[in-house]
């Protein structure tokens, strides 16, 4: 997640140090891939969270089956 974080916070730099120098397809092109990434970055979130939960959840269930 820190990689994905780190990625899309360098490109964003280099977008706004670069934007003088790019013509307007590429300044779409540049804008389009830093809201994927950003949504690739949020849903990777919360599937990491929904996944957190399963394993707690996966966990507690194991618990009580060695108990009962």
């Amino acid at each position: 997640m820190e990689t994905l974080k780190g990625l899309c916070e360098e490109m964003t730099k280099a977008f706004m140090e670069a934007e003088e120098q790019l013509n307007n397809e590429q300044r779409s092109s540049t804008c389009f891939r830093l809201m994927l990434s950003s949504e690739v970055q949020e849903e990777f979130e919360q599937l990491q969270q929904k996944n957190d939960k399963l394993k707690n959840q996966n966990k507690r269930l194991k618990e009580q089956k060695k108990r009962g």
